[in-house]
Order: structure tokens, then sequence, then C-alpha cells
């Protein structure tokens, strides 16, 4: 038997096994929850809240880089060195009769309260920072 072009691929209407499916389906409802919602099984508590940092350690932030730096067996330096940018932070206050100052080069000094012109020791930079 021969189709036309005009004859449509699908007839319109339902199939004879299409035509009670409307009338007998309805749309399920998930049962109303009252209370708190258990599970079969072992009840304990939560796990512990879990953070990035296991352990913390003391750190102070990096003046120049702004990184993290671990103080971890350095209580007794007053200044540390970034392992990331390789300049010096201070970690307390300088010691009696001096006090800290940056070169634009980042370089931290230490010099004496009096000091009013201090020379940048890189010789790249020898600048002469005045206060």
């Amino acid at each position: 038997m021969a189709t036309k072009d005009s004859d449509p691929l699908v007839k319109p209407g339902l199939p004879s096994y299409y035509s009670n499916m409307e009338e007998d389906y309805t749309t399920p409802t998930a049962p109303e929850i009252s209370g708190p919602v258990t599970f079969p099984g072992r009840q304990e508590d939560p796990p512990p809240a879990y953070s990035l940092y296991q352990t913390p350690t003391p750190s102070i932030e990096c003046k120049v880089c702004m990184t993290p730096v671990s103080l971890e067996g350095k209580s007794k330096q007053s200044v540390v060195k970034c392992g990331h940018c390789g300049e010096a932070s201070p970690v307390k206050a300088p010691p009696s009769g001096k006090k800290y100052v940056r070169c634009p080069c980042n370089c931290l000094l230490i010099c004496r309260l009096q000091s009013t012109k201090v020379a940048c020791p890189r010789p790249q930079c020898k600048r002469i920072i005045t206060e």
C-alpha cells in the first residue's frame, strides 16, 4: 500500500490503550511529616565543625604581601621573614631604644630612636630615609 506525501504520519487522537489513562491518573502527594525526622540505625551526635586549620598555630600577617606567616618556634624573635615574599615583618615592639623603619623597597630597618636619617643597606636601593 502506497502512502501519499500529504498523509499525516501520526493520526490525531489517542490510541485505544491510552484512552482510560487520563481518567484514572491522579497526582500522588507526600505524607505530612510532623516533628523531627529520624532515621533508623545508630543515633549519635553530629560530627564536629570543620575548619581549614585543624591545629591553630600562632601567626601574623606579612606587612608587605599580606600572607600569613607562622610564628611556630619563633616566640623569642622580634622579627620574622616571610616565606612568600622574603621580606621581614615585626612580631613584637622594637627593643628598647630602637624603632622600625620600612624603606620604599620594603626592607625593614631597625635603628636608634634618635636617628632622623637612615640609609637602606640594599645595594640596588641605597636610599636615605628621613623622618
